[in-house]
């Protein structure tokens, strides 16, 4: 039997298998040569959205009483249906289907895996390197994810299909790690009546809470860049005879964008300037995709990388002014509510920019700046105002 802290390397491990998403810069490609429209495809997006909003309690509450290692074996196992019914699917409810099990599997991994390399540390003693460990994790999975778009790129040029069979084997393979893992001790869950009362009512009092919603308002406006980044660029891509090897290059280099504003804006972050800075981040994201849609130019979606690093610094700056905000008794909770928020955001500006898509490519680009420049820009501004309301226990 190995020791506890064995689970670290492991997870290591894991994350760079589960993270190789080899399929990302082609997703929307592969579906669009299937016959589907930019409509149905960003419909299709939005269904896998609303799945982990749905069952983000529920695979969190199976996690706390079966185990986070049953979770992450359950995610695994959804996440490798997903990709199998997706490449067998030949008509729209097959890849409905898929989407399902992809929704299962990101809520069942959802908190499952920070809980698990947490109580990991915490058994061992050595909770005190969690912040040390998830952060080398957090930049694993991103590199991850920049590698394998990468090869997926070279790999699509080869077969559409491709990408997805190696991302399948690369999770079978995670699959096995997991396997592996000792389940941490963990104390006994504590059921008593009133817990719903409590997380309906630490809800409330975050949506009241004016510098809550309105970083979090300012997250969901952002959300339209996040559907462009990951998305519309593969079928701007289309038009303008960008090879697959190429958007695999770009999807690398919007990892490393993220991956650079995540290690920045810890640096530079102050309470002071923040909000100037978040408007800042706005305007230039949004002034990007506006010249972005002006330009014929295949070197003009180079331009995205702003956007990729202004998500990455986002990201953390908007998780910090969170956790500022709220006392430690509420801050998984209120956290979750971001998050939520976020998801659902995903999915509607899905469906909305589908039919710009088939439509105008131009005007899909344009709508996602406007949405970052006025809705988030104006949010900024705003936020400078509240910015000492806190979110704490109430007598």
């Amino acid at each position: 039997m190995g020791k506890i802290t064995d689970n670290i390397p492991k997870f290591y491990a894991s994350a760079i298998l589960t993270s190789a998403y080899f399929f990302m810069p082609i997703y929307v490609i592969y579906l669009y040569n299937k016959g589907f429209s930019f409509t149905e495809i960003m419909l299709l997006e939005a269904f896998y959205a609303v799945i982990p909003v749905i069952l983000e309690v529920p695979t969190g509450y199976f996690a706390d009483v079966k185990g986070r290692k049953n979770s992450l074996i359950i995610s695994i196992l959804c996440m490798i249906t997903a990709i199998t019914v997706f490449l067998l699917g030949t008509q729209l409810w097959h890849f409905l289907a898929s989407m399902v099990f992809w929704g299962i599997s990101v809520a069942f991994w959802s908190g499952a895996d920070s809980a698990i390399v947490y109580d990991t540390l915490l058994t061992a003693k050595q909770e005190k390197k969690y912040p040390s460990v998830w952060g080398k994790i957090s930049f694993i999975m991103l590199a991850s994810f920049a590698i394998s778009s990468l090869i997926g790129g070279y790999a699509a040029g080869i077969s559409l299909s491709l990408p997805f069979i190696m991302t399948a084997i690369a999770s079978t393979g995670a699959l096995f790690i997991i396997l592996k893992l000792k389940e941490p001790n963990r104390e006994k869950p504590l059921i008593e009546k009133g817990h719903l009362h409590n997380l309906m009512k630490i809800s409330k009092e975050a949506i009241k809470n004016k510098p809550f919603f309105l970083i979090t308002a300012y997250g969901v406006f952002f959300t339209g860049m996040n559907v462009v980044l990951f998305l519309v660029v593969q079928a701007l891509a289309l038009p303008l005879g960008v090879s697959l090897s190429m958007l695999g290059i770009l999807f690398g280099l919007g990892g490393v964008a993220i991956a650079l504003g995540m290690l920045i804006e810890p640096r530079i972050y102050n309470k002071k300037t923040i909000s100037f800075q978040l408007f800042a981040l706005a305007i230039a994201s949004g002034a990007s995709l506006l010249v972005l849609s002006a330009l014929k130019s295949p070197w003009a979606l180079l331009l995205l990388l702003l956007p990729a690093l202004a998500y990455g610094m986002i990201q953390v700056a908007a998780n910090t002014i969170i956790n500022e905000i709220a006392s430690s008794d509420r801050r998984a909770t209120v956290l979750s509510v971001e998050g939520m928020a976020l998801k659902i955001s995903y999915g509607v500006f899905a469906a909305l920019l589908g039919p710009l898509m088939d439509f105008s490519i131009s005007l899909t680009l344009t709508a996602a700046a406007l949405s970052a420049i006025i809705g988030s820009g104006l949010c900024a501004l705003l936020l400078a105002r509240f910015r000492h309301e806190t979110i704490t226990a109430k007598s």
